[in-house]
């Protein structure tokens, strides 16, 4: 048997297919989201995809990390899932999200794009204020001060 892949949303969305001996694993968030975009269950099926949920406790485990890297508030549920499924799975996670890749690499979990090279280094986040510059944080929202959306950027 071949590699234990775990795959995004995006790479089965542009027709990522893993060679046959390969195990391919989603968490069903992507299975949902495959629907949601007319991917029909005969496709899936036929790509071979095997749906599994990564635990709780993985899932803890990126949440916490992705909150230390400033990934937590551009990540969805999906992101998390398939990153704490290929944690758990010790799997090659294949996504063309950066910060997916970000939080991934982070964790030693090997990282491979699709369509898409993937990250050249790791990075952590702030968000900002554009408007007024006084105000720093961890977390998306509004400027306490002046009440203009911050934005993000490397620390």
């Amino acid at each position: 048997m071949g590699e234990t892949l775990v795959v995004d949303t995006g790479p089965l969305m542009e027709g990522f297919t893993a060679p046959d001996d390969d195990r391919c694993l989603v968490p069903p968030k992507v299975m949902s989201e495959l629907e949601d975009h007319d991917v029909s269950n005969y496709e899936i099926l036929e790509r071979g995809l095997v749906t599994t949920f990564p635990t709780d406790y993985a899932t803890k485990l990126v949440r916490d990390y992705a909150e230390e890297t400033g990934d937590l508030d551009v990540l969805s549920d999906t992101d998390i899932e398939v990153v704490a499924l290929a944690g758990e799975e010790e799997a090659v996670l294949v996504s063309d999200d950066y910060a997916v890749q970000n939080v991934a690499k982070g964790m030693d979990i090997e990282v491979r794009g699709h369509a898409q090279e993937g990250i050249s280094e790791e990075r952590e986040w702030i968000w900002y204020c554009p408007g007024c510059g006084e105000h720093e944080g961890d977390r998306k929202g509004e400027c306490p001060v002046c009440g203009t959306e911050l934005k993000r950027r490397p620390v």
